[in-house]
């Protein structure tokens, strides 16, 4: 199970990173339609919820007491319902602003980085109190943030689609 979701992770990373690169430097940071994000704006939400969870999984964890994967299916329901609209915690939020792509890559790595290392050093069948999830082991946590990254990489696709063919918010 946990090796499934690294490598599940892994997989999700590179199509991350795929459509990142799908942007030049003039779409980048092109606002596609009214109350949308830009993608370097989704890039660095990713980037800030990557290291909010990479902080969560080195947080002090305690026996889960249950299958340390039982809210595997809750989470996909919830995160890969691209139907939905959720609501962000303010903290991860990106700022409004123009971005310099290589550096947002850089910092979006490092972030990626960040999960793996912690990851390989928890337990991922133990449990922490996580202030929006609740109780929630690593390993949730791990398909949370993959599930999660999916979820905004179907949003630089629909980004992408409007950018390459649409007229733009200016």
């Amino acid at each position: 199970m946990e090796r499934d979701i690294i490598s599940l992770y892994k997989e999700t990373v590179g199509s991350l990173l795929a459509a990142a690169d799908s942007f030049s430097r003039e779409t980048f940071n092109q606002v596609p339609f009214e109350g949308s994000w830009t993608a370097a704006q989704v890039l660095v939400y990713i980037t800030k919820s990557n290291l909010s969870v990479a902080g969560v999984l080195s947080w002090q964890g305690e026996p889960a007491h249950r299958p340390p994967d039982e809210r595997v299916k809750e989470l996909g329901d919830i995160f890969l319902d691209f139907t939905t609209r959720l609501k962000s915690p303010d903290f991860i939020l990106p700022e409004p602003g123009i971005y310099e792509k290589e550096i947002l890559l850089q910092n979006l790595q490092h972030s990626i980085t960040r999960i793996y290392n912690e990851a390989d050093r928890a337990d991922l069948s133990e449990a922490v109190k996580h202030p929006i999830f609740g109780d929630i082991t690593r390993l949730e946590l791990l398909y949370f943030v993959t599930y999660h990254t999916r979820r905004h990489i179907n949003q630089l696709n629909n980004i992408l689609k409007y950018v390459s063919t649409c007229q733009t918010v200016s």
